[in-house]
């Protein structure tokens, strides 16, 4: 008798969990098409990145950094007060990790947030509007190593450079010795699988949105993420216009950076205009032409 009721009561519990199980497989899958489906329709996945290790190494500076503070009282008018009183700090720590110009790095920002406050939008999330495509593309830039090379999204050594600026960002601006512990698949993603060696980077929808909120609450993930894909693109610039003055490989990588195909056009001229308004506010010279 007892051994029949223990097998009728192991039998409910198992009927239970695959009641649950099957549940929980609806709502998720409800949730990753509601948190992919606004930005993977107008930002389509765009050809791998060119993983190009071409002077990625080096600094893209063109302007003489003009004064934080005054910046930040520049910010502070746009936003209507509402932006973080740390963000020209935390532009110019992320902007020297990956060795591109502050200025231009926050005429960015300028453009995609539009007040330099965090929103989210059919287009992309945080002050620097990151998209699911470059999400992934970051975790493929730093995680992917050890994967079998058949499976391979980047190659180790430009991982090893990607690694080098994205820990020298992360522990300027979290003021941390461990870098690797704020990577954001590894911080905000409780729901994250283990496999990495596959083309989504092992992130699903659901731990996209953890990132997203994140980005959200805290500058800095945006920020970080922002300074690792214009490098790429500036990287990918410098392969394919390699003798063009630097001005022009930023056009470049901007126009890349913006991703949509009827606006991306005319990204770089807005934010050279931001540009020129940081300029007329708090006035800095040309370093390069």
């Amino acid at each position: 008798m007892i051994s029949t009721r223990c097998c009728l009561l192991s039998l409910a519990i198992s009927i239970f969990l695959q009641a649950c199980s099957s549940t929980s497989t609806v709502e998720d899958t409800a949730i990753d098409r509601e948190v992919a489906a606004a930005e993977d329709v107008v930002y389509a996945a765009p050809p791998p990145p060119e993983w190009t290790l071409s002077r990625l190494n080096g600094t893209f500076i063109v302007y003489d950094p003009p004064s934080q503070s005054c910046l930040q009282n520049y910010v502070n008018q746009v936003s209507g007060g509402r932006a973080k009183k740390d963000l020209v700090e935390d532009v110019f720590h992320t902007a020297k990790a990956y060795g591109v110009d502050p200025v231009i790095f926050l005429g960015l920002i300028y453009v995609e947030s539009g007040n330099f406050v965090a929103d989210r939008t059919g287009g992309g999330t945080g002050v620097t509007q990151m998209t699911n495509v470059a999400i992934r593309d970051a975790c493929h830039a730093l995680e992917t190593t050890g994967c079998h090379y058949k499976k391979r999204f980047a190659n180790p050594e430009y991982e090893e450079i990607w690694k080098n600026k994205m820990n020298a960002a992360l522990s300027t601006i979290y003021e941390t010795s461990r870098p690797e512990d704020y990577y954001p698949w590894e911080l905000y993603c409780t729901s994250r699988p283990a496999d990495r060696c596959n083309e989504n980077c092992g992130i699903n929808s659901r731990c996209l949105g953890e990132i997203k909120t994140a980005m959200m609450k805290d500058n800095r993930v945006a920020l970080n993420l922002g300074g690792l894909t214009l490098l790429n693109f500036m990287g990918v610039a410098n392969k394919r216009l390699s003798n063009s003055a630097l001005i022009q490989r930023y056009r470049y990588a901007l126009k890349e950076y913006n991703g949509h195909p009827e606006n991306k056009r005319a990204y770089p001229g807005k934010v050279f205009s931001r540009v020129e308004a940081f300029r007329k506010a708090c006035p800095f010279n040309n370093r390069t032409r």
